[in-house]
């Protein structure tokens, strides 16, 4: 079983056309409860845990907060880990900054994002990217974040990757979309929006379930 590099399989990311209209600050609404929690399930056994807290700031700003913790053993043998950390700052419905330590398998990553116009400027560990227009990142814990073809990069490195987004628009699967191309993923929303469950096929052909 491949085991490096799983941390991407634990990031929603696709990219799409650079300067498409932002999604406006009444479409991307936080969780009532504030909160999202999920068990990063493989083949049965909870591997990790996602956990996301949103806080409304004085200065009107959304702030969400992010610890991804995963593991993968064999017997004793730790075969995987991650730790994953982030803080997003949302203003007017559009990503205003990030901050991002990963550390995977002892490799640690920093990742800082910063909105400059109309455009996010990304810098890994301390080196700085070209600018990315109206960006988001893969934590995708909103419906309307998909809206717009706007680019969308990994929250963990910030790699763009080239995928392409279906949803379906039928009653009985509203809320459903799927994810081809580079990355193979389905994620479910709840009525409000707000990222339900995902799953993904693994490099070892076994199926993660975020629960």
């Amino acid at each position: 079983m491949r085991v490096k590099g799983l941390r991407r399989l634990f990031a929603v990311v696709l990219t799409g056309l650079s300067g498409a209209l932002p999604v406006s600050a009444a479409e991307l609404v936080p969780p009532v409860a504030g909160v999202l929690d999920f068990s990063i399930v493989r083949k049965g056994d909870v591997i990790g845990h996602y956990h996301s807290d949103f806080i409304d700031r004085a200065d009107h700003a959304l702030e969400v907060r992010t610890h991804v913790t995963a593991e993968v053993t064999l017997g004793p043998i730790r075969l995987y880990s991650l730790e994953h950390r982030s803080v997003e700052t949302w203003r007017d419905g559009r990503l205003d900054g990030l901050v991002n330590d990963t550390e995977e398998d002892g490799e640690v990553h920093h990742l800082r994002a910063e909105r400059v116009g109309q455009a996010l400027v990304l810098t890994v560990d301390g080196k700085a990217g070209d600018p990315i227009a109206d960006a988001v990142p893969s934590s995708l814990w909103s419906r309307s974040m998909l809206d717009g073809n706007r680019p969308i990069f990994d929250s963990g490195d910030g790699q763009l990757f080239q995928v392409t987004t279906r949803c379906d628009e039928t009653a009985e699967t509203l809320g459903v979309c799927h994810l081809s191309g580079d990355l193979i993923r389905t994620l479910r929303y709840a009525a409000n929006g707000i990222l339900a469950g995902l799953s993904f096929p693994a490099e070892d052909g076994s199926k993660v379930i975020y629960r």
